[in-house]
């Protein structure tokens, strides 16, 4: 009885000749829905790595140890002395603009020096 049964499902999904057309891109299709695959668990980390911050007690939580970190860590870096202390020109790199930029030819040539 199981034979018959079987044997006619068989023959019912094999009435049609299968499309072996599809064949050649088969490796394709394959690569695609893996790469579609690990794109999707990728979107969805990130997704529940986003969803975290979201939460308020843990964007306060995130607020308060950074802050506890930073004054942990600020006695070890003392501020500089005036003496040492930059303009906000120069920490920027905005010397470069100015009319006595170590670099410029006329400056090199005014302090009595033969090279750049």
């Amino acid at each position: 009885m199981f034979k018959k049964s079987l044997d006619k499902l068989l023959e019912m999904h094999f009435r049609h000749q299968p499309d072996y057309s599809r064949l050649d891109r088969l490796e394709q299709d394959v690569w695609r829905r893996i790469r579609a695959r690990q794109d999707d668990a990728r979107a969805a980390r990130l997704d529940d790595v986003i969803g975290v911050f979201a939460v308020p007690q843990f964007r306060l939580a995130s607020f308060a140890l950074a802050l506890a970190l930073s004054l942990a860590i600020s006695p070890l870096f003392p501020p500089p002395s005036p003496a040492q202390a930059f303009s906000p020109a120069q920490a920027m790199g905005l010397d470069l603009f100015s009319p006595h930029a170590p670099y410029l030819p006329s400056t090199v040539f005014e302090n009595g020096k033969n090279h750049l």
